[in-house]
């Protein structure tokens, strides 16, 4: 059992499309993840990277703690199960599920054991010498679940395994599943299509669209709260209803008003809309209103909150009914329309299509969409607070009236507004005054709605925090964007990252351009290190390895009149156990002959009783036609009777054949089944026997000749450990760099692997993009050059503007003032790679 880690997942073809860009994902040991979507979404894609099917374009992939990229399949300690079952055909149930184990020359003992227990847990214990062939779908299935389960792996994965199997079926193996899963306790990850299975048997959903996560969380949190409009219509049996809307926010409430169809207005409480922004409820901007089919139900009369309805169809679910309906009229057939609407209700309730029903929305389980990001507007977790602003007089009032840092480009703004994401509030700092009037927790994420000067805004609050506490904060005013009453963005934030461009060179390149020594010192140096360190490990192999020969030379020689005495025991008994094989063997060809035997007879039996019926049928038929045609005089009815006859005639022998091939097919069924059973009893006393003797030999050889066992250990150990060597020490003369035009940087071994791993030889043809917080460039002597041009002043936060030119292309860089820099002055900056995003730019492919 494991967990896995998922960084920075990619799969681009070699015709440029990405199959799965920028996959994340932390699993937890134990967990059962589903990945969901459409077809070409991607899920099995990635499922077949985790299981090593399929290359990792970029990024890096994790099993326990183990990198497993350049991992074989067969190494990976996984197992997976596909949707066609992938069993061999003209093995037994048995033989199937014992292969895996088989292969890994686990003993036959072990084997045994294991399959029964599996065959027990899967209610397969009767099945056991029948062949595929001979079983349905849903216990073909089970059998490759077994045979995926016995292998005891890190990780199960499945693929779609449920697709060809009907739907009672499905049902049934569904709940299968998740009992193996409570039962074995691994971490077992699931790809499906289909919704319901995701929401029954996950317990965290990964929703996935054109290679991109869209939504991972548990199923109930998919439902109530899907991120976006695809996450809302993709998850739920029908679809949420989707409609577009305006919202007016009045007095105490917001209006909602149907744009699409002529109804009545509903209204939303202020308290639902408090994370939506304020450029939403002016009642100019069109917004995606959606609710599920089960929270808006059939009333007889007009209210808060109601609808009217024109019935279109029903469709008929036994204990309750779903109402097809539309806001407006809609010419011809029908169909899905912009104003279509789903309802369940109870019962028909008596309506017939073209009846108007009333129907009352649950405005408390309602979804809001933007438009144009189909993203929702209503987020658990809001990313920004949107609040008026005013500007005047180089002053700004927000949270009071302040002098207006000298960065904001904003010389009036009346009616304004200014967003400002929750990073850019830091609680316990500053000096702006808050309560805390509500608190919400997600996760590790602990969200306070908190009211400062008169204003409500959102901010991310310690695990302590109360409700009705008093907190201060302060405002990083490099992160807000300001708006005019017009939307209009009159000043935008800073970037929290700048760009630098580099290329990819080797130690070669890098010192022979430079001819800087330190390089060359550097690669000594790390060749120094590992040499030195594996030096001292053959030193230690060494006195182990005359350690261990020399106490299993005394041990030989101490045992070797004993062990003449053993070997002729050992003789005696492997002669007997090979008498046992014999004798089992004979009985199998006298067991196997008989039975033969048996079902031969049987068969001609069975084929002379059909003979037999077939001559009495056709002879009975002769001899009614006969008595017809002598007793009929009447012509038309006498050449209806011969017709009827020379029918007969022609189609008997066809009915004989099919009646032969059907029983024949049949009892070749009970014959095989038989004879697996033989040579099953047979195979097992074989193996067993030839396990105790291997068994026996191995335990003598260890005990009487423990030198020679040794020597093959430490022969096998001295191996592996200069292998190690002569891989570290390549290693340690690999050196890369970052070509900044002409300054060089080392890049961290595992930033290299990474390069490496995504990119292959194409690394050294690639340009880098190197994101650069502003926090983390540091000033070396000899590193690319910046004049600083401008001190850039955002109140608590105070930055340098540096400029600089990168292969032709200019470079803007900021960095925190630490210490005074004259304007005008030339710094030299270097990028600590360790905290920056580095991207391969061509195709905007982030590789750490």
């Amino acid at each position: 059992m494991a967990s896995l880690k998922l960084e920075h997942i990619y799969k681009v073809y070699p015709n440029g499309h990405k199959a799965v860009s920028d996959f994340n994902m932390q699993i937890k040991d134990g967990e059962f993840i589903v990945f969901v979507g459409p077809s070409g979404c991607g899920k099995s894609t990635t499922l077949r990277m985790i299981a090593g099917l399929e290359d990792i374009s970029s990024g890096e992939l994790y099993i326990g703690d183990t990198l497993v990229n350049d991992m074989q399949p067969k190494d990976r300690d996984i197992a997976m199960v596909f949707q066609n079952y992938a069993l061999y055909p003209h093995m037994t149930v048995y033989e199937n599920m014992a292969f895996g184990l088989t292969l890994r020359k686990t003993p036959r003992a072990e084997i045994h054991e294991k399959v029964m227990w599996a065959a027990e847990v899967l209610g397969l214990k009767d099945y056991l010498d029948r062949k595929p062939k001979a079983m349905s779908g849903g216990q073909r299935q089970r059998v490759s679940l077994g045979r995926a389960i016995l292998r005891n792996p890190k990780v199960m994965l499945l693929d779609e395994p449920l697709s060809n199997l009907d739907a009672k079926l499905r049902s049934q193996m569904r709940s299968e599943i998740s009992k193996l899963h409570q039962k074995l306790k691994t971490t077992f990850i699931y790809v499906t299509h289909d919704q319901v299975e995701a929401m029954t048997l996950g317990t965290r959903v990964v929703v996935m669209k054109l290679g991109r996560v869209q939504q991972i969380d548990s199923p109930q949190n998919l439902y109530d709260h899907p991120v976006n409009k695809f996450v809302a219509g993709f998850i739920g049996t029908p679809q949420m209803n989707f409609f577009n809307v305006t919202l007016l926010e009045e007095k105490d409430k917001v209006r909602v008003h149907f744009v699409d169809a002529e109804q009545p207005d509903i209204f939303l409480t202020k308290e639902q809309v408090l994370k939506a922004e304020r450029k939403y409820l002016t009642g100019e901007k069109v917004v995606t209103l959606g609710f599920r089919c089960e929270n808006v139900s059939v009333v007889d009369e007009d209210g808060e909150g109601t609808i009217n309805v024109i019935v279109s169809h029903f469709e008929e679910l036994g204990d309750e009914t779903l109402i097809y309906g539309d806001l407006k009229e809609v010419g011809g057939l029908g169909g899905e329309t912009q104003t279509s609407i789903i309802i369940k209700a109870p019962s028909k309730l008596g309506h017939v299509p073209g009846d108007i029903i009333k129907a009352k929305i649950d405005t408390t389980k309602i979804h809001l969409f933007d438009n144009d990001t189909e993203m929702t507007i209503l987020p658990a977790i809001p990313q920004d607070n949107v609040l008026p602003v005013k500007v005047e007089n180089e002053k700004l009032t927000l949270f009071g009236t302040i002098n207006k840092p000298d960065s904001i480009a904003v010389d009036l703004l009346q009616e304004g507004t200014i967003t400002l994401p929750l990073t850019a509030f830091k609680v316990g700092e500053g000096n702006v005054k808050a309560k805390i009037i509500k608190l919400e927790h997600k996760d590790d994420v602990h969200l306070a709605l908190v009211e400062a000067n008169k204003l409500k805004l959102f901010v991310f609050v310690d695990e302590n925090a109360k409700e009705g506490d008093e907190i201060t904060f302060s405002v990083d005013y490099s992160k807000a964007t300001f708006k005019d009453a017009h939307e209009v963005t009159v000043c935008s934030p800073l970037t929290e990252r700048d760009k630098l461009i580099a290329t990819f060179v080797n130690y070669k390149t890098a010192f022979e351009v430079t001819k800087d020594q330190r390089f060359e010192d550097m690669k000594n140096e790390r060749v120094q290190k590992v040499t030195e360190e594996y030096d001292a490990k053959l030193a230690e192999f060494a006195k182990e390895k005359d350690e261990a020969i020399a106490k299993a030379t005394a041990d030989q020689n101490a045992l070797a009149g004993e062990a003449a005495a053993k070997e002729a025991e050992l003789k005696d008994e492997t002669a007997k156990l090979n008498a046992k094989l014999a004798e089992a063997k004979a009985q199998y060809s006298k067991e196997n002959k008989e039975a033969k035997a048996k079902h031969a007879k049987i068969l001609k039996d069975a084929l002379a009783a059909i003979n037999a019926q077939y001559k009495e049928m056709g002879e009975k038929e002769k001899l009614d036609y006969q008595e017809s045609m002598r007793k009929n005089r009447d012509p038309e009815s006498r050449r209806q009777r011969r017709l009827a006859y020379q029918v007969f005639r022609e189609s008997f022998p066809q009915m004989k054949q099919n009646d032969i091939e059907r029983k024949t097919n049949s009892l070749e069924f009970d014959k095989e089944t038989e004879l697996n059973a033989v040579k099953f009893r047979y195979t097992q006393v074989k193996g067993d026997v030839k396990d105790t003797i291997k068994q026996h030999k191995l335990e003598f050889e260890s005990k009487y000749h423990p030198l020679d066992a040794v020597t093959k250990e430490y022969a096998k150990k001295e191996k592996e450990l200069m292998a190690a060597r002569k891989e570290a020490l390549f290693r340690a003369e690999l050196l890369f760099f970052f070509k900044y035009d002409d300054y060089y940087q080392v890049i961290p071994e595992d930033i290299t692997k990474k390069a490496i791993q995504g990119l292959g030889e194409k690394v050294f043809t690639k340009n880098f993009r190197i994101e650069v917080p502003h926090d983390v460039a540091v000033e070396e002597e000899g590193a690319i050059p910046f004049k600083v041009v401008a001190l850039v002043n955002y109140g608590d936060v105070k930055l340098y503007k540096c400029t600089g030119e990168l292969f032709g292309e200019k470079m803007t860089v900021y960095i925190n003032k630490t210490r005074d820099i004259e304007l005008g002055s030339v710094i030299h900056l270097r990028p600590e790679l360790s905290k920056t995003q580095i991207y391969e730019d061509e195709r905007n492919i982030r590789l750490y």
